[in-house]
């Protein structure tokens, strides 16, 4: 995914080229970091209750970014539950079974008249 990044605190000003960061997901972010960090590129790792981010700067200096893949997914699944779950709700509310079927009896009742 490319996102639209205001600023890059691996850069310094001088730098600066664009303002997108290409990220990508992964199982396990700190893996990634340590690789990195091996290779001596410097890595800017940050914690968030949604996941862990890893940004860093490409050979060609474009900003790039690992992001914690499992802490998103479950993210996403449990708002896609949530929103199931209110829909359902809304229909079950504003469905009431009684009135649905006494309104099938009178259509009948009229095709048969």
């Amino acid at each position: 995914m490319v996102e639209i990044k205001d600023e890059n605190p691996l850069e310094s000003c001088e730098n600066r080229r664009t303002r997108t960061c290409l990220r990508m997901n992964v199982t396990n972010v700190k893996a990634y970091v340590n690789t990195l960090e091996n290779h001596h590129i410097e890595v800017d790792c940050q914690e968030h209750e949604w996941g862990t981010v890893a940004k860093f700067l490409d050979p060609d200096g474009n900003l790039c970014a690992f992001k914690d893949t499992d802490k998103f997914e479950r993210q996403v699944l449990d708002w896609k539950s949530s929103i199931k779950k209110t829909k359902g709700y809304e229909r079950s509310k504003n469905r009431n079974p009684k009135k649905s079927s006494n309104r099938i009896e009178q259509n009948l009742k009229k095709k048969k008249s």
